[in-house]
């Protein structure tokens, strides 16, 4: 493994002149030397790269060698690099949807960032709260006064106001949704930042901020908890962007068979045309039972 660590350096750490070996074989067209000091790193010394590197090193590659050299990078440390590069390294995880996007001069690429189980999880408070955050709140006589009271802890940095706040307002909330609440957030490391910049990270905390900005959503209540502070995080608007769509679902109510067929790019293609089968051998039985009856 020659010429891949620095003399000297930590064990587990990459070099710079190591990542300097691999940009200089990649600029002089060296790909057989380039894949194979690629090769010798190992995972989790590959990740130690920064993301600048790593971008510029991976720059120019084809689809089909990011592909291989991404089986090699955790999931968490692609993330965090371009979209577009990240759709090519971890196919199969990142999805990528390219939006025209003209102010930009191009085209944007959107990842997903929430997962199948996060998604259903936001569906899940909602339907413990009701579909219906005003009702709930109404039911607990958390109004105007709590309300003020608790945007004006944030907006001046109190947290140990709000922590205590937060603990007041869901002490007759059940144990589990408070839990489940928290949990959904804390999952994902937009959400988790949130709440430790807004004093949030308490028990009850998701719930109390779902409270005081009336939605059903947690991460844009953590979003605008952020915002209401003067703090950024990171990803947090997309994030709660997602969850927007599980939300919105709640307070439609009955059953949209293309909606579902549509949603759910994993039913197989079998198992839509069966439906539709179905669904037409019904609506066919129903015109000659008609016919019978006449």
């Amino acid at each position: 493994m020659s010429g891949v660590f620095r003399a000297g350096s930590k064990a587990g750490s990459i070099g710079t002149d190591a990542v300097m070996n691999l940009k200089s074989l990649k600029a002089l067209g060296n790909a057989d030397g380039f894949f194979k000091n690629l090769d010798n790193v190992l995972p989790s010394t590959l990740q130690r790269i920064t993301k600048a590197d790593m971008t510029d090193i991976l720059k120019g590659l084809d689809d089909a060698q990011l592909a291989k050299i991404g089986k090699k990078l955790d999931v968490g440390y692609v993330k965090e690099l371009d979209p577009q590069l990240a759709a090519k390294l971890q196919p199969d995880i990142f999805k990528v949807v390219a939006n025209s996007a003209p102010e930009a001069g191009g085209a944007v690429a959107k990842v997903k960032r929430l997962s199948v189980s996060t998604i259903d999880a936001v569906k899940s408070l909602g339907i413990k709260f009701g579909n219906s955050m005003s009702g709930f709140k109404k039911k607990l006589s958390f109004g105007t006064k709590q309300t003020d009271e608790g945007l004006e802890a944030l907006k001046n940095g109190e947290k140990s106001t709000t922590a205590k706040q937060a603990e007041a307002a869901v002490e007759n909330v059940e144990p589990a949704t408070v839990k489940e609440a928290d949990a959904t957030v804390r999952g994902t490391k937009e959400g988790k930042e949130g709440l430790m910049k807004t004093g949030l990270y308490v028990t009850g905390g998701v719930v109390f901020a779902m409270m005081l900005y009336d939605t059903l959503n947690p991460f844009e209540a953590v979003q605008k908890a952020v915002k209401e502070t003067g703090q950024t995080v990171r990803g947090l608007k997309e994030v709660a962007g997602e969850a927007a769509e599980a939300a919105v679902d709640l307070t439609k109510g009955g059953f949209n068979f293309v909606s579902f067929v549509t949603k759910n790019s994993g039913l197989s293609s079998a198992c839509s045309i069966l439906c539709l089968i179905l669904i037409v051998a019904m609506v066919m039985l129903s015109f000659m039972s008609g016919g019978k009856n006449k």
